[in-house]
C-alpha cells in the first residue's frame, strides 16, 4: 500500500502502550534466528520499540524479497542518541540481499515505490546490506532504494546512517518528476515530504521536523538515474528549521560513496545526477567516487551533473576529495561535474570546493553541449575553490562553451581560487567555435576580494583547428580587490585561430589589483593565431584605484604560421578617466617570443597611467623585453597618451633588446612614448635599448620614438646595436626619433649606431627631430658610424627642416660624431645643408652647442648585455671627461653614480675618465688588427688599431698596397682609427698616425687580407636559417651521393655561425656532394632528438642557379610529404635539373618541428629543429648517343726535335661521362697508337717529333666515339 492509515497507526500505538504481553527490544538479535525476516523485525520495532541499543545481525547470503510498497520504519519508541538500532551484515560471504517488490508508481506520483522507507525515524543504521531492484519495466521499477520521509512538520528523520551498503536500481526509470522530486530512480532519497505526498514540500514548524545529521558512508549506489538526493526545507533566517549536518562521504577517504553507472537510460529525456543537495545547511559531500559509466554503464544523453547543490541561504558548504568521471552522449545540454548554488545570499558563510579530481570526462557525440568542471553560482560570503585537479577531460562538441572552473555569482567577502590544476581536450572532427574558459571568476561584489593564486593550466589539445576564443585565467565581476599571482600556463600547443587570452583581469570597480609572478611559457600555435593577449587588464576602475603588474614572465611563445591578427603580450588598459589609475608595471620578463603576424605586435602596451589621486606617479621600471620576433612592426614598450595631468609617468631601468622583424616595410620601435597635451608628461631614464633589427628595403628601426605632446624628459639612457641590413632610403635607423612634442628634453643620453645595408641611398641618424617639437639637447653622446650608401647620409643630429626656433638656445655640451667627415658623414643636417665639421655646425647653431665636441668615443663595449655597455674606456684620453654642463635636476648617471656637481661627464655614464691632452713629438703608430685575414672577394672586414696615440692634434690615414714593401697609397675617406673595407684582390694595410703639432707621423704594424675564392657555395652571402631553441629534434646524419656526415647533440659544426642543435655549417669544411645534372639521387637523413619528440618535417634546398638565393622556383628539391613524430630515418629522392648551373654551390637541409611541412622555408628563424649547410658540386649532364668530335689544334706546327708543344681541341662535348685520349701516327694513314698519359683535351708533348695527332672522345654511356681531324707537327734538326 502507498498510504499508511493514520487510524491504523493510532490503534497500533494505543495497543503498544496498553499491551503487557510484549517487551521492548534490547541487545543483539539475528535474522534468521531471533526473527525470521527483516519484515518481522521492522514490525516489532514499530510496535514494541526499544529499551536499549539494538543490533540486528543479518546472516551473510541471506535473501529476502520485500513486499510491494516496501518496508516502512516509523519513529521507534525508545530510540535515542544512546539507544540506537543497527541492521548489520554478519559473517563472511555475500551481503544480505533485499529484493524490491513490484512497483506501480512513477516519479511524478504522490506515493512512490521504494525498498525501505524511514518516516520520521531516528538513530537507525544500515550497515553492509544490499538492496536491489530486479524489475525491468516501468512502472514496476523502484523510484528510490532507501527513502527518508517526514512523519509530520515536527518529526523528520535524524541521526540515521547508511554505510557499506549496495543499492542497485534500474536506470530505465528516467521519467520526469514533479514538485520537489527529481526525475527517475534515486538510490538514497532524503526529502522534505511525507511518504504519501512525495511531491509536496512541507512547512517545518520545529527543528525536530527537519531531516538532519544523517550520514551516508562507503555505499555503492549503481544503475539508478540519481545516486543520492537530499532535499530540505527552504527555511528563513535564522534557518533553525532547515536540514543541518547531513553528510555524504564523511571526512575520511574510506567513508566515500561509490556512485557508479548511473543514468544512460535508452531514450532518456531527463537529467541524471550523482549527488543532489537542496536547501542543506553545513552539508558535506566528500571522498565520493562518481562515475556514470565505468564500462558497465551507458553514457547519459541528456544534461548530466556529478554533484549538484542548491538553495540554503547563507549555508556553509563543503565539497571535497571527490573523484568524478562523467560520460555524456547528448548533442546538447549541460555537463557539470560539480555545480553549486547552495549558500546563496551569504552574510557570513563559506563555500569550500577543495581537493576534488575531475578526470576522464567525455562527450563523444556533443554538438552544442556545455561542459563545466566546477561551477559555482551561489553568492555566498566567502568561496574557496582550491587544490582541485581537472584534467584528461574532452569533448567532441564545437558549439557549446567549456568552463573548467567558473564562479558567476556575487560573493560578498572573499573568493579564493588557488592551487588548482586544469586542462582540456577538444577531440571532435568539427572546428570548435564556442568559447573555452580555464578558470573564470565573475563572482564578486563591489565589497569583495578575489585571490587567484598558484593555479596551473598545462594541457590544451585540439584535434582540428578551432576558431572560438580562449580565456585561460579570467577575472571579471565587480570586486574591490584582486590578487592574481603565481599562476602558470605551460606547455600548450594551441591549434586555434580564435582570440587567445592567457591572463585577463577585467578590473571594473577594483580599487586595488595586484598581478604578480604569473607565468605564461612554452606555448606554440600550430595554426594561424587569433588576436593574442598574454595579459590583458581592462575595465572602468575607480579614479583612486591602484594597479600593480609585477614580476610576471612571458617566454617561449611561438607561432610560425602566418596570421593577420595583432599580438599583445602585456596590455594594461584599466581606465578610470582623468586622473587615471595609479599603476606600477615592474620587473616583468618578456622573452623568446616569435609570431608570424601581419598585424602589429606589442610586447608591452600601457594605457591610462595616472596618479590615482594619490600624489605620486605611475611607474614602469625594471622590465625586460628580449628576443622578440614578428613579421611586421613591433612596439617594444608603448606608453599611451592618457597619463596623469599632475604627475609625470616614470619609465626607467627597462631593458629592450633582441627585437627582429623580417617583413619589408615593417618597423621596430624599441620604446614608443605618447602623452597628451593635458598630461604632466613623462620621464624616460636609465633604460637600455639595443639589438633591434629590421630586414626589409622599406623598413626602419627606432631605438626610442616619441610623439608625446607634453613635456618629456629623456635622460641617462643607453641605445645601440640598431640594424637595418637591407633598408633603402633616408632615416632608416634612428637612435632617438622625435616626431612631435611640446617640450622634449634630452640630457645625458649615450647613443651609438653602426652597421651597413645592402639597400640603396641608405641613411641613418643618431637623433632625428621634427622641428615642430621644442627640443633641448644637453650633455648627450650622439655617435653614428653607420656606412651610408648612394645619396644617403649618416648623420649625428638631423632636423626635419632649417627652422631653429624650436631648438632651445641653452642646448650645449653634446658630442656629435658621424665618422670621418665626408659628404655623406654629417654632424648636422636639416635636409638642405649637411655640415661635416664641428666648426660649421657650431656656426650654424650659434649660440647653441658652442661647448659641444666631436670625437669617436672609445666605448668599453657596444654590446648591450655587457655591464659596461657604452661606458667609456678610462685609459684613453677623451673630451667626454668633465665636458658636460651641470644640471641641477639630474644628479646621478645610468647606474646611480653621483654626477660631479660642477664638471660632470658627457653621456649616460659618470666616471673617472682620462681628459684629452694635445699631442707632441713622435706619435705611436700602434698595432693594426684585421677582423678577418682571408676570405672571399668583396666581403667586408674591419681594420682597427690598438696602442696608438689619440687626442687633440692626432689624425689618422689608412693606407693600402699590393706588397708589404709598397708602394703605399692613402685610402680615400679612411681617416679614423678604425675602418671597414673590402677588396677583390689580396691587399696589405697600415695606419699612418700623425701629430699636427710636431708634423711627425708614425705607422702601425702591417696586416693583410688574402682573397680566396672557392666559389659561390662559400662566397655567396646566403640568408640565415636556424632554429630559435636548442632542444627537441636534431639532424644526426646526412648521406647523399659521396657525402656522409654524422653528428650528435653536442656537435658544433666547424663552419662559421654554427650553434649546436640550431645551425650546423659544413659548407667548405667537408667534401662537396657530387651531383650530376639530370640525375636522381637517393638520400637518407637520420632525425634524432636532443629533448622532446614532436611532429617534424624535412626540406632540402640547392642553389641551382648559383645566385646566392635558395628560394628561387625549383630550388626546394625535397619536402617531407607529411610530418613524422620524433626521431626517425627519413629517406627520399632528389632530382637535379638538367639545366642546373655547373660548379660548387650551396645545399641546405632544414628540419622543422611542425605538423605542417608546407610552412618550412629556406631562410629565417623557426622554433625548434636544425638547419645544416653543405656544398654540392653540380656536374654536367651525362652524355648519351653521339657526341661532338671537336677540332684539334697545335700550339706550333714546326719546331726543333727537342722542343715541346701543346695539343688542344675546341668544340668538344662538356657532358659528364666523356673520356679523352690523344693518338699519334707517323703518317696520316696510321697506324694510330695512344699517347701515354694524354687523357685530357689539352696535353703538352715534351719532346716534339714529326708526326700526326688526333683526339678521340668517347661517351662511356653509349660507347660512341668521335675523332678530330689529324694535325701535323714537323720537327727540324737542331744545328750543331
Amino acid at each position: 500500500m502507498k498510504l499508511f492509515s493514520h487510524c491504523f497507526f493510532t490503534a497500533c500505538v494505543f495497543w503498544f502502550f496498553c499491551s503487557k504481553g510484549f517487551a521492548q527490544l534490547n541487545g543483539v538479535y539475528t535474522i534468521p534466528g531471533n526473527f525470521p525476516s527483516l519484515a518481522a523485525v521492522i514490525s516489532t520495532l514499530n510496535t514494541q520499540g526499544i529499551s536499549g541499543s539494538v543490533t540486528l545481525n543479518i546472516a551473510s547470503g541471506y535473501t529476502e524479497t520485500v513486499s510491494n510498497g516496501g518496508y516502512t520504519i516509523y519513529p521507534i519508541p525508545g530510540a535515542s542518541f544512546l539507544n540506537t538500532v543497527t541492521f548489520k551484515a554478519q559473517g563472511a560471504g555475500a551481503a544480505p540481499l533485499f529484493v524490491a517488490g513490484t512497483g506501480s508508481a512513477v516519479p511524478s506520483s504522490n506515493a512512490q515505490d521504494g525498498i525501505i522507507k524511514l518516516i520520521g525515524a531516528d538513530y537507525i543504521t544500515f550497515d553492509g546490506l544490499e538492496f536491489t531492484d530486479l524489475n525491468t519495466t516501468n512502472p514496476q521499477t523502484m523510484e528510490f532504494g532507501i527513502g527518508f520521509f517526514k512523519l509530520s512538520t515536527t518529526d523528520g528523520c535524524q541521526s540515521n546512517t547508511v554505510k557499506n551498503c549496495t543499492i542497485t536500481l534500474n536506470r530505465i526509470n528516467n521519467a520526469n518528476a514533479a514538485g520537489i522530486v527529481y526525475p527517475g530512480s534515486r538510490g538514497i532519497e532524503l526529502v522534505n515530504a511525507q511518504s504519501g505526498a512525495h511531491l509536496s514540500a512541507m512547512t517545518v514548524l520545529a527543528a525536530s521536523g527537519s531531516n538532519s545529521n544523517n550520514r551516508f558512508y562507503n555505499n555503492t549506489i549503481q544503475n539508478c538515474n540519481i545516486g543520492i538526493t537530499c532535499i530540505g526545507f527552504a527555511a528563513l533566517s535564522p534557518y533553525n528549521l532547515a536540514d543541518f549536518g547531513n553528510d555524504v562521504g564523511g571526512t575520511l577517504s574510506a567513508n566515500g560513496n561509490h556512485i557508479l553507472n548511473f543514468g544512460g537510460a535508452s531514450g532518456a529525456t531527463n537529467a541524471s545526477y550523482g549527488i543532489i543537495a537542496i536547501n542543506q545547511y553545513n552539508f558535506n559531500a566528500s571522498n565520493n567516487r562518481i562515475n556514470n559509466n565505468t564500462g558497465l554503464g551507458f553514457n547519459h544523453p541528456v544534461s548530466l551533473r556529478g554533484i549538484y547543490l542548491s538553495g540554503a541561504t547563507n549555508a556553509n558548504v563543503t565539497v571535497s576529495n571527490n573523484t568524478l568521471t562523467l560520460a555524456f552522449n547528448g548533442a546538447s545540454g549541460q555537463v557539470s561535474a560539480i555545480e553549486n548554488n547552495s549558500g546563496l545570499t551569504g552574510i557570513s558563510n563559506l563555500v569550500q570546493i577543495q581537493n576534488n579530481c575531475i578526470e576522464n570526462c567525455v562527450s563523444p557525440l556533443a554538438v552544442n553541449a556545455t561542459f563545466l568542471g566546477i561551477y559555482n553560482t551561489a553568492n555566498s560570503a566567502s568561496l574557496n575553490i582550491s587544490f582541485n585537479r581537472i584534467q584528461n577531460n574532452s569533448t567532441a562538441g564545437y558549439g557549446g562553451n567549456t568552463y573548467l572552473i567558473v564562479s558567476s555569482a556575487g560573493v560578498s567577502s572573499l573568493v579564493t581560487i588557488a592551487n588548482n590544476t586544469v586542462g582540456f581536450a577538444f577531440n571532435g572532427a568539427t572546428s570548435f567555435t564556442a568559447t573555452h574558459y580555464g578558470i573564470y571568476n565573475n563572482a564578486t561584489t563591489s565589497t569583495g576580494s578575489v585571490v587567484l593564486q598558484n593555479n596551473i593550466y598545462n594541457a590544451l589539445q585540439y584535434s582540428v583547428t578551432a576558431s572560438g576564443p580562449t580565456y585561460l585565467f579570467l577575472n571579471s565581476g565587480i570586486p574591490a580587490r584582486v590578487l592574481m599571482s603565481g599562476n602558470l600556463i605551460d606547455n600548450l600547443n594551441i591549434n586555434s585561430s580564435g582570440t587567445f587570452v592567457g591572463f585577463y583581469n577585467n578590473a571594473s570597480t577594483q580599487s586595488l589589483s595586484i598581478i604578480q609572478s604569473n607565468t605564461l611559457a612554452n606555448v606554440n600555435f600550430s595554426s594561424p593565431h587569433g588576436t593574442f593577449y598574454g595579459y590583458l587588464g581592462s575595465g572602468n576602475v575607480p579614479a583612486g584605484s591602484t594597479h600593480s603588474i609585477i614580476q610576471n614572465v612571458f617566454s617561449n611563445i611561438t607561432s610560425t604560421i602566418a596570421s593577420g591578427n595583432a599580438v599583445y603580450v602585456l596590455y594594461s588598459n584599466e581606465n578610470s578617466g582623468i586622473p587615471y589609475p595609479l599603476k606600477t608595471i615592474a620587473s616583468n620578463s618578456i622573452s623568446t617570443i616569435q609570431f608570424n603576424s601581419s598585424a602589429a605586435m606589442y610586447p608591452m602596451l600601457l594605457n591610462y597611467l595616472g596618479d590615482g589621486n594619490q600624489n605620486t606617479s605611475s611607474v614602469i621600471q625594471a622590465n625586460t623585453i628580449n628576443n622578440i620576433r614578428n613579421n611586421t612592426t613591433i612596439y617594444g614598450i608603448q606608453v599611451s597618451a592618457n597619463t596623469s595631468p599632475a604627475f609625470p609617468v616614470m619609465v626607467s631601468t627597462n631593458t629592450i633588446s633582441g627585437l627582429y622583424t623580417n617583413l619589408n616595410g615593417a618597423s621596430i620601435l624599441g620604446a614608443y612614448l605618447l602623452s597628451g597635451s593635458a598630461s604632466a608628461g613623462l620621464h624616460f631614464f636609465r633604460n637600455r635599448i639595443f639589438d633591434l633589427n629590421v630586414n626589409g628595403t622599406a623598413s626602419a628601426v627606432y631605438g626610442l620614438y616619441t610623439g608625446a605632446t607634453s613635456t618629456t624628459n629623456i635622460y641617462n639612457n643607453l641605445i645601440s646595436q640598431l640594424s637595418a641590413t637591407a633598408a633603402s632610403g633616408l632615416n632608416r635607423i634612428n637612435g632617438v626619433y622625435v616626431a612631435a612634442g611640446n617640450v622634449i628634453n634630452l640630457w645625458y643620453n649615450s647613443i651609438s649606431l653602426s652597421g651597413t645595408s645592402s639597400g640603396i641611398n641608405f641613411g641613418t641618424n643618431a637623433l632625428y627631430v621634427n622641428t615642430a617639437s621644442n627640443v633641448q639637447l644637453i650633455n648627450n653622446i650622439l655617435v653614428n658610424n653607420c656606412i651610408p650608401t648612394g645619396t644617403g647620409i649618416s648623420c649625428a643630429y638631423r632636423r626635419s627642416n632649417a627652422n631653429l626656433s624650436t631648438y632651445q638656445l641653452n642646448s650645449n655640451s653634446n658630442l656629435f660624431y658621424a665618422g670621418v667627415p665626408a659628404v655623406n658623414r654629417i654632424l648636422y643636417s636639416d635636409g638642405t645643408i649637411n655640415l661635416q665639421s664641428l666648426a660649421a655646425t657650431q656656426s650654424t647653431l650659434n649660440p647653441r652647442d658652442l661647448q659641444s665636441v666631436t670625437e669617436n668615443p672609445n666605448f668599453i663595449s657596444v654590446l648591450g648585455a655587457n655591464a659596461n655597455f657604452l661606458n667609456i674606456n678610462p685609459l684613453l684620453p677623451t673630451q667626454i671627461e668633465s665636458g658636460a654642463t651641470a644640471l641641477a635636476h639630474v644628479t646621478t648617471d645610468c647606474i646611480l653614480t653621483s654626477r660631479n656637481p660642477s664638471s660632470p661627464d658627457i653621456g649616460a655614464w659618470e666616471g673617472n675618465f682620462t681628459a684629452l691632452t694635445t699631442c707632441s713629438g713622435t706619435p705611436l703608430g700602434g698595432t693594426a688588427i684585421i677582423s678577418s685575414s682571408i676570405g672571399c672577394p668583396n666581403v667586408q672586414f674591419l681594420l682597427n688599431v690598438t696602442g696608438n696615440s689619440s687626442g687633440s692634434g692626432i689624425s689618422y690615414q689608412w693606407q693600402s698596397a699590393n706588397s708589404p714593401l709598397g708602394p703605399w697609397n692613402s685610402i680615400n675617406g679612411a681617416l679614423s682609427s678604425f675602418f671597414t673595407s673590402s677588396v677583390n684582390a689580396s691587399t696589405y694595410f697600415r695606419l699612418m698616425v700623425s701629430c699636427a703639432n710636431s708634423s711627425i707621423s708614425a705607422f702601425s704594424s702591417i696586416v693583410s687580407y688574402s682573397v680566396n675564392n672557392p666559389g659561390p657555395c662559400i662566397c655567396n652571402a646566403y640568408q640565415n636559417s636556424a632554429a630559435a631553441l636548442n632542444t627537441d629534434e636534431d639532424i644526426l646524419e646526412v648521406t647523399i651521393a659521396n657525402l656522409s656526415v654524422v653528428s650528435t647533440c653536442t656537435t658544433t659544426a666547424p663552419g662559421a655561425g654554427s650553434i649546436p642543435n640550431q645551425y650546423s655549417n659544413y659548407a667548405g669544411t667537408v667534401g662537396a656532394a657530387s651531383l650530376i645534372a639530370g640525375q636522381n639521387y637517393n638520400f637518407t637523413v637520420q632525425v634524432g632528438t636532443c629533448g622532446g619528440a614532436f611532429p617534424n618535417a624535412l626540406a632540402c634546398y640547392i642553389d641551382l642557379n648559383q645566385n646566392g638565393i635558395l628560394n628561387d622556383p625549383g630550388e626546394q628539391v625535397y619536402l617531407s610529404p607529411a610530418s613524422t613524430n620524433g626521431p626517425h630515418l627519413e629517406t627520399g629522392t632528389i632530382t637535379i635539373p638538367a639545366n642546373a648551373t655547373t660548379g660548387i654551390t650551396r645545399m641546405r637541409w632544414v628540419l622543422n618541428e611542425t605538423p605542417t611541412p608546407a610552412v618550412i622555408t629556406a631562410t629565417g628563424s623557426y622554433a625548434l629543429g636544425e638547419t645544416e649547410d653543405y656544398c654540392a658540386q653540380i656536374l654536367a649532364p651525362l652524355c648519351s648517343g653521339t657526341i661532338s668530335s671537336g677540332i684539334s689544334a697545335l700550339s706550333n706546327t714546326l719546331g726543333c726535335s727537342n722542343a715541346s708543344f701543346t695539343l688542344s681541341a675546341s668544340g668538344l662535348s662538356t657532358l659528364s661521362g666523356v673520356g679523352f685520349q690523344w693518338y699519334n701516327a707517323a703518317s696520316i694513314a696510321g697506324p694510330w697508337t695512344p699517347v701515354t698519359g694524354a687523357t685530357n683535351s689539352v696535353f703538352t708533348v715534351l719532346t716534339g717529333t714529326t708526326g700526326y695527332y688526333q683526339l678521340v672522345s668517347t661517351c662511356t654511356i653509349s660507347a660512341f666515339s668521335a675523332t678530330t681531324s689529324p694535325v701535323n707537327y714537323s720537327s727540324i734538326a737542331v744545328p750543331l
